[in-house]
């Protein structure tokens, strides 16, 4: 795999992220760090 990372808003299923991380993806959810209510420019 390379290096590319994702983050996935809230508006992504955890179900996707999930079976996007059994594919090997480096992938996680916004929210696994911040509040779902967290701004755009928080995520960023």
């Amino acid at each position: 795999m390379n290096n590319l990372r994702f983050i996935a808003d809230v508006h992504i299923s955890p179900l996707t992220v999930a079976a996007l991380i059994l594919k090997e993806y480096d992938i996680l959810r916004c929210t696994d760090l911040l509040p779902n209510t967290a701004a755009d420019v928080d995520i960023l």
